[in-house]
């Protein structure tokens, strides 16, 4: 689980308020910006890795292509193609 910090801020001018992340601030900071805005809210929230099941078919059909060894001639030839 990672953590990401997220950040509600305001513009001073126009009074709309915006959600961006922690670097996204950082970019607004970097800038020049920052004194445009009000940090609303900052809050950290812990993010869940996403995990994801693929099945064996696929990842050997994968591994196949990625080393080469995937014979597209050979199944043509098995299909009836040519």
């Amino acid at each position: 689980m990672t953590q990401q910090t997220i950040l509600r801020i305001k513009n001073i001018k126009t009074e709309r308020e915006y959600t961006v992340s922690g670097d996204d601030w950082k970019a607004i900071q970097a800038k020049g910006w920052a004194n445009r805005y009000t940090v609303i809210d900052e809050r950290t929230v812990k993010v869940q890795d996403k995990t994801s099941f693929i099945p064996e078919e696929i990842q050997e059909a994968a591994r196949n292509l990625s080393q080469g060894t995937d014979n597209q001639q050979g199944r043509a030839k098995r299909s009836g193609g040519k």
